[in-house]
């Protein structure tokens, strides 16, 4: 829960909510305090250029990709775009609606 005087203080320093939220997220406790220093932000930005260069290169193997799992093991990976589900055949729809 934010006081006051800490959002008052924030807005005067120009800090918005969303990047109190990232100190918040990725900061380092110091004592009482919660600190994002230059190198720590450095090394956020890095993770979010390899996490990036990862979406990327989803997006280059044709936009998307769907994992079937089973509790934690995988089973299979393909494209969204290529799977078609079996059709029934005509006999078991007739015996379905029937």
């Amino acid at each position: 829960m934010d006081t006051h005087h800490g959002r008052k203080r924030a807005s005067q320093r120009g800090y918005t909510g969303d990047l109190i939220k990232l100190i918040r997220s990725y900061g380092t406790f110091e004592g009482d305090r919660q600190i994002l220093d230059r190198h720590e932000i450095a090394a956020c930005l890095e993770a979010v250029a390899r996490f990036r260069a990862k979406l990327l290169k989803l997006l280059d193997k044709g936009g998307g990709i769907a994992v079937f799992r089973e509790d934690d093991a995988l089973i299979t990976v393909f494209s969204p775009d290529t799977y078609r589900r079996p059709r029934r055949s005509q006999r078991a729809r007739r015996l379905r609606l029937a």
